[in-house]
């Protein structure tokens, strides 16, 4: 080539796409190293390396925050800086502050004044794209007043990011019933195992409630309570605390007939009827009778399938994804046959493209259980189900495994993939 020839140059969207391209295969050092090419390749980069920006304190814990729906594939950095960092990035370089997307704040007890400065920081500045924020805890914090206070500062500058879209929460405590009020601009909402405060009260918006395309809504173990206080908020003007008529991802963890009645709750009080999720992800716990709400003397839950099936059928028309996640004893009933009855409804008009049922019984035997998995096997036998592709179920039920001839009519049949595993649940 001719030192004299002028060098090939590339239209800039193209450049701009190979960029894209390269960040969402490689590391975020890639991406640095990609940006100092040019003035051009250090904007373009920057879209990448401050989209999102993961801050705190890993020890403990993990760094990943899994909504239930989605899995990030973005490239992350192994070391997570320190709360304090970001705090001097955005001071010393807010030029930044339009890339950055989505902001995950891991556990900021590194000292009890760390949440309330970093509050402090945020308020100083206007994050226009910020879309995702998340603020997650390893545990339980304590109820100092420092740690108090900067829960309090948090959630009083949540309301002012004008972008923002979705809201995690994970083991905070306490979380202000009023912020779902004054997040009106949300549409995704995700709760996992927090405490509310001062949900006692009716409180007075001053904005119409969130209307949510996404929920997600976590409370076991300790915190199996929290789910009947949450569907007990009161809005002053008797809206509900959030609005479900557009929801179309949920995606429930709950323990016992306690929290089902409280979701149930939640759902009629809407002012429309929810009748447009698509995807609908639930694990019921019903291994604990004692800490979930009913007696062990023999009381049996029974109308958790009909509850179950008020969530499911009025959404016929939209639902194209239903996961069941079922941990049961002997004591509580067999939600499968439930399931089955549910399905029958289903079958005559639906849109289902993906089913999976996962079963864990702990402890106990059925010898019965094989004409409750016909009758299920028989409904996805049924011509109804035209827009099926996958159906997949996964067993931890030792005393099943010898019955598994029962679902060799659903693997004979040509309208969809069909698959049954029988494994421990846990080593997934």
């Amino acid at each position: 080539m001719n030192i004299h020839e002028p060098i090939p140059s590339f239209p800039p969207e193209l450049v701009s796409q190979i960029i894209n391209i390269s960040a969402s295969s490689k590391t975020l050092d890639h991406v640095k190293n990609l940006s100092l090419v040019s003035s051009f390749f250090r904007d373009e980069c920057r879209k990448h390396v401050f989209r999102k920006i993961t801050i705190g304190n890993d020890d403990g814990g993990t760094d990943d925050y899994e909504d239930g729906f989605d899995d990030s594939d973005q490239p992350t950095t192994e070391t997570m800086p320190w709360i304090s960092n970001f705090i001097n990035l955005i001071r010393l370089h807010p030029h930044v502050i339009p890339y950055i997307q989505e902001l995950d704040i891991v556990h900021p007890c590194s000292d009890e004044q760390e949440l309330y400065r970093l509050a402090k920081a945020l308020k100083k500045h206007v994050f226009p794209k910020l879309s995702v924020c998340t603020l997650r805890f390893h545990g339980d914090t304590g109820d100092s007043e420092d740690h108090c206070k900067g829960v309090s500062s948090f959630f009083r500058v949540v309301p002012s990011m004008p972008a923002l879209r979705q809201l995690n929460l994970q083991h905070v405590d306490p979380v202000p019933p009023s912020i779902l009020a004054s997040c009106n601009q949300l549409e995704g909402l995700s709760l996992i195992n927090v405490v509310f405060g001062g949900v006692t009260k009716a409180f007075n918006p001053t904005a119409p409630p969130p209307t949510l395309k996404s929920l997600h809504l976590e409370f076991s173990d300790y915190y199996c309570f929290e789910l009947d206080p949450f569907t007990r908020l009161q809005r002053m003007d008797g809206a509900p605390i959030v609005n479900l008529s557009n929801l179309a991802r949920l995606h429930l963890h709950i323990g016992g007939i306690r929290d089902v009645k409280a979701f149930s709750r939640l759902l009629e009080s809407q002012t429309n009827k929810v009748q447009s999720i698509e995807t609908l992800a639930l694990t019921i716990d019903m291994t604990d009778p004692d800490h979930y709400g009913y007696y062990s003397t023999g009381y049996i839950p029974s109308n958790i399938p009909k509850q179950i099936e008020g969530w499911v059928l009025p959404n016929f028309r939209a639902l194209t994804t239903l996961h069941i996640f079922y941990i049961c004893v002997e004591k509580t009933i067999d939600l499968y046959y439930g399931l089955s009855g549910i399905l029958a409804s289903l079958e005559t008009n639906n849109i289902l493209g993906d089913l999976k049922l996962q079963l864990e019984l702990r402890g106990g035997c059925r010898d019965n259980a094989g004409e409750s998995w016909k009758r299920l096997v028989d409904v996805l036998m049924k011509p109804g189900w035209a827009h099926l592709k996958e159906v997949m179920f996964v067993f931890d039920m030792p005393h099943l495994r010898a019955e598994r001839e029962i679902f060799n009519p659903l693997g004979s049949q040509k309208n969809f993939n069909f698959r049954v595993e029988f494994r421990k649940i846990y080593e997934m």
